[in-house]
């Protein structure tokens, strides 16, 4: 074990170029990875061509339940590790590549009081989570008085592999591609299924040496069926994004970020399967150093259904 993170440590610090302003983030949930919906918040393409990696590990807690069992319901409850790796570089001074390897650690996990007595210290609904079981895992989903999904099954598997392509075609626009690979497991909720998005990236005009920077994005997805609800997936979704980030201190900033996706799945009633997905994420980046960036953040569900309700996420950027 040992030897596997310092293997990681030093692939993250391998070509070390300027860090991107934001720590990337997308909507992580169960339901929402057999989609392609890409993290948002990359830094415009660096002059520098030299590869540099980051390593974030995502903390997902997951409850909700809705509908009547004999027409439809849902629940989604359960806790999940995500720890992903990517790697970036540019060529030929306008383009570059990325690509990143999630694996997800499945189980009930802990953290069930902990987030009953965040949501009730900051007055955000708990949903009937209080009145579950704790830190069980179960997914599942029942139309028409027939099980169409139930998921169980604990352990750690590999989630769907991405590899992109961004072309800089403005001073402060990129223009990206990002394919989705299979590399996943549907019937584990890791995805499984094939899929490709684009879309641009442009950056808020602030003064280049004032305390605020930002971006907006846009753009949508094609997915293949995936095993997940096969009936009721939707081929396209439209997603967009907004960041703000301060600096606090020469080696600190606080950033806020917003990412909306349209419905991913037709056909429903019940939240979390017909309403746009919008997590938000609230944190803190500091500068360690020459050498890499440290990032603490949460990130809440506003849509209370389509997206993770609560997460914590850890990340050591290259910079």
């Amino acid at each position: 074990m040992t030897r596997l993170v310092s293997a990681l440590l030093l692939a993250v610090f391998s070509g070390l170029v300027s860090a991107a302003d934001f720590a990337p983030f997308s909507n992580n949930g169960a339901l929402a990875r057999g989609f392609a919906l890409p993290s948002l918040g990359r830094a415009l393409l660096d002059q520098d061509p030299a590869k540099r990696g980051a390593l974030y590990v995502d903390f997902l807690n997951e409850y909700h339940t809705d509908g009547a069992p004999l027409t439809e319901s849902v629940l989604l409850d359960g806790e999940t590790v995500r720890v992903a790796y990517g790697l970036r570089g540019g060529f030929s001074e306008v383009w570059e590549w990325n690509l990143e390897v999630p694996a997800y650690v499945q189980g009930g996990g802990f953290g069930d009081d902990l987030i009953e007595g965040w949501h009730e210290t900051f007055g955000l609904p708990n949903g009937g989570r209080e009145l579950a079981p704790q830190d069980q895992y179960h997914y599942q989903y029942v139309r028409n008085g027939t099980t169409v999904l139930d998921v169980t099954e604990t352990g750690t598997r590999l989630g769907d592999m991405t590899i992109g392509l961004g072309w800089q075609w403005m001073d402060s626009s990129m223009l990206r591609m990002q394919i989705k690979l299979p590399t996943g497991d549907g019937e584990r909720l890791t995805g499984g299924n094939a899929g490709v998005a684009l879309w641009t990236d442009v950056a808020i005009p602030f003064a280049e040496d004032g305390r605020w920077s930002g971006y907006v994005s846009g753009g949508g997805s094609f997915n293949d069926e995936g095993e997940v609800l096969p009936q009721q997936q939707r081929a396209f979704v439209g997603f967009g994004g907004l960041g703000l980030r301060l600096r606090l201190y020469n080696s600190l900033h606080a950033y806020t970020q917003f990412y909306l996706h349209s419905s991913l799945y037709s056909d429903s009633e019940l939240d979390p399967l017909s309403k746009p997905g919008a997590p938000a994420a609230f944190g803190l980046s500091w500068d360690v150093g020459d050498e890499a960036v440290f990032d603490l953040a949460f990130q809440e569900d506003l849509s209370v259904a389509a997206s993770p309700d609560f997460s914590l996420r850890l990340g050591l950027r290259a910079r």
